[in-house]
């Protein structure tokens, strides 16, 4: 699942982004420079096989 926004990459800073990915397992993703994606990590449903 992700959410964009636009135009906000100058509000965010790297340590908010690692603290996301860090706390939340949110993706924090800038394209053209200036628009936002968050990104929701999945988390996996069942462990891989051996």
């Amino acid at each position: 699942m992700n959410i964009s926004f636009g135009a906000i990459a100058d509000q965010m800073s790297l340590d908010t982004a690692v603290q996301y990915h860090e706390k939340l397992n949110i993706d924090t993703i800038i394209t053209d420079g200036k628009d936002v994606t968050f990104e929701i990590e999945e988390e996996p449903t069942s462990l891989p096989a051996k």
